[in-house]
């Protein structure tokens, strides 16, 4: 359960560390979604700043919060417990090193600033992506892939037309099938709708 990785994590801050938390996270907005008000997080022991956060964000935007505001805070032993129970990290593809963070997004059709090959990125991220993305993301993202003729009305109507982990993984895996350009349209999109996601994947 979500809530309880959460506040395990939160419970082990100190009281300085945990007011420090709660500082970074009432200024956190993420995409469209605005930060927790300072009066509902003031006073809210480490219980209630998991509840806030869980009902103000859908669980895995939960997480993905709780991960930047560690990194913020330089508790990299923090992120790597909470990340522990999920497998590999994002920055961990299949049979081979981490890949660097940091630097610009990749060039349409181009490699990543790491030299992978765009559609190979996608595979490296694949289970993170469709792990974490949101429903509202996810069909931002395939509008915008429509409306640039990287999936056709068909492949569409098949997407949404599925479950968010279901869309998720024939979303990603229709696109990396296209090529490294599609892919680059389809982080790209990623960067722009859902920066946060993004920067857990290591993809901004």
């Amino acid at each position: 359960m979500v809530a309880m990785k959460l506040f395990r994590i939160l419970r082990d801050l100190n009281d300085e560390e945990f007011n420090d938390f709660k500082w970074i996270l009432k200024k956190k907005k993420v995409g469209d979604i605005e930060p927790i008000q300072e009066s509902q997080i003031y006073n809210a022991d480490r219980r209630r700043v998991v509840d806030l956060m869980v009902q103000r964000y859908e669980s895995a935007l939960a997480e993905e919060v709780t991960v930047l505001i560690l990194k913020e805070m330089e508790r990299p032993d923090l992120v790597t417990k909470l990340m522990g129970a999920q497998g590999p990290g994002p920055a961990q593809a299949p049979g081979g090193p981490a890949q660097a963070q940091g630097g610009p997004a990749q060039a349409p059709g181009g490699p990543a600033p790491d030299g992978v090959p765009a559609d190979k990125k996608l595979f490296s991220i694949r289970s993170n992506f469709v792990d974490k993305v949101s429903d509202p993301n996810l069909n931002q993202i395939l509008d915008r892939l429509l409306q640039q003729g990287i999936l056709n009305d068909e492949e569409m109507q098949v997407a949404k037309g599925k479950v968010r982990v279901e869309k998720a993984r024939d979303m990603i895996d229709m696109v990396r099938r296209k090529g490294p350009v599609a892919s680059s349209a389809l982080i790209a999109a990623l960067l722009d709708v859902d920066p946060v996601l993004s920067e857990l994947l290591n993809l901004s």
